[in-house]
């Protein structure tokens, strides 16, 4: 495993007004295991990014919703790691965002998915390289 957040993260008792008699609240607080990478994220992206670096990745490909916090903290997560990302963000097209110099390389990834899969698409007409690190 490899160590992206700040852990464990305190477990806080709150206390709220008007509970029932011998009843207590306990918070997790996962807000509190980093500044980018907060939240339950962290914890599933260490064992991911482990997988991925024991396997001799250089490289991250992950997708989500345009406004996706998952992709965001997989992002900061490859940073950190000194990996390259490469981010399939939906919306009515898909656009992937790199963060690499070499859009085209991307493009050949994705055609290789979608050939493995049978998908008889052409990556160019399902996806827009959006090269971030120009930016």
């Amino acid at each position: 495993m490899v160590s992206l957040g700040h852990l464990p993260t305190p477990i806080h008792k709150w206390n709220l007004p008007n509970l029932p008699t011998e009843t207590e609240v306990w918070l997790k607080r996962d807000d509190l295991t980093g500044v980018q990478l907060t939240g339950n994220k962290v914890r599933k992206l260490e064992f991911l990014m482990a997988d991925a670096m024991a396997r001799g990745a250089d490289s991250i490909v992950t997708s989500g919703y345009i406004q996706s916090n998952h992709c965001r903290a997989a992002a900061a997560a490859t940073t950190y790691l000194n990996l390259e990302s490469h981010l399939i963000l939906r919306t009515d097209k898909v656009h992937a965002y790199a963060v690499c110099d070499h859009p085209e390389y991307f493009y050949d990834v994705v055609q290789r998915l979608t050939d493995d899969l049978g998908a008889g698409l052409n990556s160019r007409d399902i996806i827009e390289i959006h090269n971030v690190s120009a930016l």
